[in-house]
């Protein structure tokens, strides 16, 4: 083959290019501290590190803002709930000495105030937000659980479900005296007062309905409650109050709304209960009870039903429908590692129930009716001594035997009250410390899936290292080696390339 001096020459040229090319490469190396400057450099590194990239801002969203906003959720819930299983202790302790039999009703009045302060308290803390989420109410994060003023106007259609398990025995006194009888009439001892321990009732979330009733409640006949027992439409009595404060039916006759008839359903608009003859309530075994009612106004610090029920909320005309809610799971998950999630909230309905107004509600009210028997004793006393009842002593001494015989007998269910709240209190405060419980193991499991990241991190740090960073050392090797080739390319071209017609002009 014909070696001629422009195919030298060109030779020469390439090599000196690629030398220098050579040099560039490891030049730039070294002052980027990189392998490659661009995917075609080498297209495994490329692949690999556009991987490596993308797991370790994967990772980063995990450790520095999802787990330790998981993580601030869960301790923040965990401290709230620890002051509410705090509170219903306290107030497990102040029932328990209201169970003692020897304490007199001031005694018991002064317990009961302390126990409004401490209910008041749980249902503050149902209200408590992180970064402006509500922490309790589920999806409805901008809600409040309770509600933050008096509102008279609000209306709901509320659906509550029940079980066999959900009924309960309560005790009442009947025929107690009545003071402002005129004349006055000498009880006999077969019409003293007596009590009757074995009313079965279910108890709604709420008091103070508004169904339809001829009591002097102008609700219409679509607010009528509806009671469907395994989904069939049951008959019920609507029970309220009328200007009186006597009890009567939707035809206006008057009733004892604690004694219906064996195969009745008494439904108590005022306080929210339904009650049960014997024979309806032995047919409810094994049944399941739905109840749909209206309540129209509520007050400061009642619980809304959103949060709770199937519901439907109405505008301010009360007919027109303004939302729809439905009652569901609604758990908040944070994703904290790859393919995994962790449940941050929890939600208030399990933990900040009717049940802890409701079984107050009971031990008040029987308080409050032990009062005002004692007050109708105090009245007859001041009877007694006044010279206008003179001829009427008679009468006045069996009144007052009967207001005694009434006293004792509220007195036993105050007691049994007291007692029996202390066992649901209890229960209040396990379901609590249960929850509670339930956020440290979640939190654990947070702390741990933190920690398993963070050595990801750290190994796959180390692998894209080595996938796109140099050997320092090794690279300024090279660039010494590349530049004394270039160097020697240079020299030896010098050689190669001989002198043209040029160099003589």
């Amino acid at each position: 083959m014909r070696i001629t001096n422009g195919m030298m020459i060109n030779n020469t040229l390439s090599h000196i290019n690629q030398n220098k090319l050579n040099v560039d490469k490891y030049n730039t190396q070294e002052a980027t501290g990189k392998k490659i400057q661009r995917p075609s450099d080498d297209p495994v590194i490329a692949v690999r590190a556009l991987r490596f990239r993308s797991q370790l801002a994967e990772m980063a969203q995990y450790l520095e803002k999802n787990i330790p906003d998981a993580d601030a959720w869960l301790k923040l819930t965990e401290e709230i709930l620890d002051g509410v299983s705090g509170t219903l202790s306290d107030m497990t302790k102040y029932i328990n000495q209201g169970s003692n039999d020897t304490n007199f009703l001031d005694d018991r009045e002064a317990i009961v105030k302390t126990l409004k302060g401490f209910r008041d308290t749980v249902f503050h803390d149902a209200n408590q937000d992180y970064g402006g989420r509500r922490i309790f109410s589920g999806y409805k994060t901008d809600t409040d659980m309770t509600f933050s003023s008096t509102d008279k106007t609000v209306k709901y259609k509320i659906e509550e479900n029940f079980t066999f398990s959900d009924f309960d025995t309560i005790s009442k006194v009947f025929d107690g005296v009545d003071v402002t009888a005129d004349p006055l009439v000498e009880i006999d001892a077969k019409d003293m007062p007596t009590d009757k321990t074995d009313i079965h009732r279910i108890r709604l979330a709420y008091d103070k309905l508004t169904p339809k009733t001829a009591a002097g409640n102008t609700a219409g006949a679509a607010e009528a409650p509806v009671v469907k027992i395994d989904g069939t439409a049951t008959a019920v009595k609507v029970i309220s109050p009328d200007t009186n404060g006597n009890y009567v039916d939707e035809t206006g006759a008057q009733v004892n709304p604690y004694k219906p008839g064996d195969n009745e359903i008494y439904f108590l608009a005022d306080s929210g209960e339904m009650i049960f003859g014997v024979t309806q309530y032995q047919n409810m075994r094994n049944k399941e009870i739905s109840v749909e009612y209206y309540k129209e106004g509520f007050e400061k610090g009642d619980l809304r039903p959103e949060h709770y029920f199937d519901c439907t909320r109405y505008e301010a005309d009360g007919t027109t429908i303004d939302v729809e809610f439905e009652s569901h799971q609604q758990d908040i998950n944070y994703t904290i590692n790859f393919n995994q999630r962790l449940k941050v909230n929890s939600e208030g309905r399990d933990l900040f129930s009717h049940a802890v107004l409701r079984d107050l509600d009971e031990v008040i009210n029987a308080v409050q009716d032990l009062d005002l028997i004692n007050d109708k004793i105090t009245q007859i006393k001041k009877m007694q001594e006044d010279p206008a009842y003179k001829n009427q002593e008679k009468e006045l001494a069996s009144m007052l035997k009967a207001a005694q015989k009434e006293y004792d007998l509220q007195q036993d269910i105050v007691q049994k009250r007291f007692e029996k709240s202390i066992t649901l209190y209890t229960e209040h405060q396990r379901n609590v410390d249960a929850e509670i419980a339930d956020i440290g193991s979640r939190d654990s499991r947070c702390q741990l899936n933190k920690a398993r990241l963070t050595e990801q991190k750290t190994t796959l740090d180390e692998l894209k290292s080595s996938n796109e960073d140099i050997n320092l050392p090794e690279t300024i090797i090279n660039l010494s080696a590349a530049s004394m080739v270039y160097d020697a390319s240079l020299s030896a071209a010098s050689k190669v390339i001989t002198k043209s017609l040029l160099d003589y002009l």
